[in-house]
């Protein structure tokens, strides 16, 4: 590992966590997680690495009591904003369970890893999950992937009604 850096008085600088407390993802919250591939690989989009991954995120967000109001799947990386069903429903375990399942499907079957870790953000009271939600639609559109958000096959939601989730977002 690097060795630690220094403050100007030589003292080690401490890192604060970059993770919010297990019990800020509990409870119908809605929270945006991202995660890449290692390596600047990509590939992510292809159907037949894409398909899977859509499959595996369902059974996370089943078993956390869960859904996704919006995935996008782009060719290093996947966003996903995952909201909470019931007051014991946890995002962050659904995401984490997920991460591992596809972490271990992408090994036996592709040349892809994830990175170690990942970003998530919790969709706060004065944000709306509209602008996080159109955020995420419009990734393949800013990187020219496609010209309309309906345009990307890897785009969808999961115990949610897409089209309205756009319709919504983009109102």
């Amino acid at each position: 590992p690097p060795p630690p850096a220094y403050n100007s008085e030589m003292e080690p600088i401490r890192e604060r966590p970059h993770r919010l407390p297990d019990s800020h993802h509990v409870g119908q919250k809605a929270v945006v997680f991202t995660v890449c591939i290692d390596e600047s690989k990509t590939g992510l989009h292809r159907p037949e690495i894409a398909d899977p991954l859509i499959e595996l995120l369902e059974k996370s967000l089943n078993d956390h009591n869960c859904r996704c109001a919006i995935y996008c799947i782009m060719p290093d990386h996947l966003n996903a904003m995952i909201v909470g069903n019931a007051e014991d429903s946890d995002t962050k375990q659904a995401f984490v369970s997920f991460k591992i399942r596809s972490g271990r499907w992408l090994t036996s079957n592709s040349t892809l890893r994830w990175q170690k870790s990942y970003w998530d953000h919790i969709v706060r009271y004065f944000e709306t999950w509209e602008s996080q939600a159109r955020y995420i639609a419009l990734n393949p559109v800013r990187k020219g992937l496609a010209e309309t958000v309906l345009d990307w096959s890897y785009a969808g939601s999961i115990g949610c009604n897409f089209s309205q989730i756009i319709e919504d977002a983009f109102d």
